[in-house]
């Protein structure tokens, strides 16, 4: 009988996973067949409100979509989409629909991306349904905005109760996500089991009070059906209450059944129904928690001759995820059960001030304003426990990510050590990919004779030269829209290669995508010093990097007066343009280094762009000429002129760009002067991360397949 529901099961998850591979066929055809430009009309269910990202733009998700072309064809696409714009977006609140024309493109994790150039292109459309749950939720996040206004501390907490009562984490600021996750503490932050288990319990409470003790199981199971249709669809507040409305169904049906079996019955109805979860992030770690709470908790609390404890199912909860951790994130917190227990309190008294703001807010934003900001006065108490774990104790730690299989094979066991009774087995299966991952930082802790790595950070750069146990970092990637790079690409790339100290961070000029994600590399990793040219320190991207060198005592060095940068084998020498630029002077002015790492010539240039080039071949044209070139200005056609080309000579160039950037990197014209001289170019947007070995007198070049980001 279990051996042909286990079949059932399976050959319904194929044929779902069968439809997912021909939709997914479906929206590429189309999308294909509407040109290079993508211009379409977009219909999109109103489920948020617009957020606004740190360069001022405006954002619109929803969970699907309707998109038709101008011949007249159309498709309904059941995967995220983000619509962005700079202009003053319309107000959806009230709003069930909205049309949207303009640039549609498929991003790499398979969701949606939108870009309208004026809000004129887009028109709210039919009106939202005042009986939905989600309705009122927009309502609530509108009167919660409103009552805290522009204050910083108010706003802050209006944020925090967005996360935390409505499942609308959106608004956090990064350096808080950043904080949460290094302190171990991130899944308090997001509505999930806590809240439906906190509701459940409350209203469970309230009918036993009322004398329907018989209801109770009832109300329990309206629960498990209301949050998602109040929250949203998010997959971490789905995932629990179908947990909740599983163990709750089955003692209604008179068939009760363990919390062990609960758990494995549920993610097993979850992966049937949304099979594409598989590489999900969210829903390994979801279960391997709970799993880690009801029955790695209880081996660690035998083996110590304990009954329970709430210290051991932490502990249960971070050895179940910390395969899982490494795998995605390149992170451990050994530290992160005892932050939990300490910070628990504060973050449980902030739900419930969460609760009281959210009923104040219609009635009266002034108390409401008063409870928000109390709200986000108590979020400075969880930062610096966060903090303490971190920087402090340095319990949190990135570590090269262990082998897939190997994780696989570690949970396998787990699962069959649970199945066969052998509980006291599961923590020394579970420890198998930590003690990988301690044996790869050791292994690749040493560089050899030298190393050029070109980091594969999205539209940015950020070049690795080592040597030995010495390391060099020439920029760093970033973006003003995106402010999780640095701890979603850059920190777990350097920790693969097994980085726990960096000499010198040099910045070849203060653009963003060069200098945004400086400061989690100054957070993670034991830097020398940072180096940065005189004339950028005003800009605002790298006063936040001396903000940050300064709070955590990193020296701070001048390019001009520190002059050659040597380590190990790896020499640094400036090229000094010197000169003013009225046309794009940010990026003329960059830092240009004339390299040399185990012998062999590298030419790093920042971006400078052919007014900077010319320069260099008047002024400097015998320091130019190079075996190794890092392509200026991500490979664009305001760079690299033929003559420069010509005079340094490369055989082998690297280009540091985005998969489908939208400002064309590198130029075909860039790329055609290169091959027709013989050049081997190498792009972080095909090739992912490179890695150039120096090894007697030669040069080897091999790819890294890098761990999967984290996603959101």
């Amino acid at each position: 009988m279990r051996a042909a529901v286990l079949a059932a099961l399976l050959a319904l998850g194929l044929s779902i996973g069968a439809r997912e591979r021909a939709a997914t066929a479906r929206e590429l055809a189309l999308l294909g067949s509407a040109g290079e430009d993508r211009f379409v009309t977009v219909t999109l269910p109103v489920e948020d409100d617009w957020q606004t990202l740190e360069d001022g733009r405006k954002r619109l998700s929803a969970q699907s979509f309707r998109v038709a072309l101008r011949d007249g064809r159309s498709l309904d696409i059941g995967r995220r989409i983000f619509v962005t714009t700079a202009d003053a977006p319309p107000d959806v609140i009230d709003a069930a629909t909205l049309d949207a024309e303009g640039f549609l493109r498929r991003t790499t994790r398979g969701s949606y991306r939108l870009t309208v150039k004026s809000s004129r292109l887009m028109a709210p459309g039919g009106e939202a349904r005042r009986w939905s749950p989600a309705y009122w939720n927009r309502r609530l996040v509108r009167a919660l905005r409103n009552a805290a206004g522009t204050w910083r501390v108010a706003s802050l907490g209006c944020s925090l109760v967005e996360s935390l009562v409505l499942g609308r984490p959106a608004r956090l600021p990064d350096e808080m996500l950043e904080s949460y996750q290094r302190g171990g503490t991130y899944h308090l932050l997001v509505f999930s089991g806590l809240q439906i288990a906190m509701l459940a319990g409350a209203l469970r409470w309230l009918a036993r009070m009322a004398g329907l003790r018989r209801s109770a199981d009832a109300l329990l199971l309206a629960v498990s059906f209301f949050a998602p249709a109040f929250v949203g669809s998010d997959p971490s507040v789905s995932r629990s209450a179908w947990m909740l409305g599983l163990l709750i169904f089955t003692r209604v049906w008179e068939r009760p059944v363990s919390a062990t079996n609960a758990l494995f019955a549920s993610a097993l109805v979850r992966l049937v129904s949304c099979p594409w979860e598989l590489d999900d992030p969210g829903f390994a770690l979801t279960y391997a928690a709970t799993a880690g709470i009801v029955v790695v908790g209880r081996a660690l609390a035998g083996i110590a001759g304990r009954r329970s404890g709430g210290l051991f199912a932490g502990a249960g909860a971070e050895l179940a995820t910390f395969p899982l951790t490494l795998l995605w994130f390149n992170r451990i917190v050994p530290g992160g059960s005892i932050a939990t227990l300490v910070s628990g309190p504060v973050l449980l008294a902030m739900l419930v001030a969460g609760v009281l703001a959210c009923v104040l807010a219609p009635i009266s934003p002034n108390g409401a304003f008063v409870v928000l900001d109390a709200i986000g006065s108590a979020n400075e108490v969880v930062v610096a426990i966060n903090r303490f774990v971190a920087d402090g104790a340095g319990l949190s730690i990135a570590m090269p990510a262990p082998p897939a299989w190997l994780v696989a094979a570690a949970l396998a066991c787990a699962v069959v050590a649970i199945a066969r009774g052998r509980i006291a087995l599961v923590p020394f299966a579970l420890a198998l990919p930590i003690a990988a991952s301690i044996a790869l930082a050791v292994v690749r802790g040493d560089a050899g004779e030298g190393e050029l790595r070109l980091l594969d950070v999205g539209q940015g750069d950020a070049i690795l030269l080592r040597s030995g146990r010495g390391s060099i970092l020439v920029d760093a990637g970033g973006s003003s829209r995106d402010p999780s790079i640095g701890r979603r690409l850059l920190v777990p790339r350097l920790a693969d290669a097994g980085i726990r100290r960096i000499d010198a961070i040099v910045l070849s000029h203060p653009h963003p995508d060069h200098c945004g994600a400086i400061p989690a590399a100054m957070r993670d990793f034991d830097v020398g010093r940072v180096v940065v040219g005189r004339r950028h320190v005003s800009a605002p991207c790298v006063q936040r990097v001396l903000d940050e060198a300064l709070r955590l005592g990193i020296p701070v060095a001048d390019a001009e007066a520190e002059g050659t940068l040597v380590t190990g084998t790896i020499e640094l020498r400036p090229v000094d343009v010197g000169t003013r630029f009225r046309r794009a002077p940010e990026n003329n002015g960059s830092l240009v280094y004339a390299a040399r790492i185990a012998g062999r010539s590298l030419l790093l240039t920042g971006d400078v762009e052919k007014e900077a080039e010319t320069v260099l071949r008047y002024d400097h044209a015998a320091e130019l000429r190079a075996e190794i070139l890092k392509v200026p200005h991500h490979g664009g056609a305001t760079s690299s002129t033929p003559r420069f080309l010509d005079l340094v000579a490369p055989r082998i160039a690297i280009v540091s760009c985005g998969r489908g950037n939208p400002f064309g990197h590198p130029s075909d014209q860039v790329v055609n002067e290169l091959k027709s001289r013989g050049v081997i170019l190498l792009r972080t947007d095909i090739h992912g991360t490179v890695v150039l070995t120096f090894q007697e007198n030669r040069v080897f070049v091999k790819r890294e397949f890098d761990t999967p980001s984290a996603t959101r």
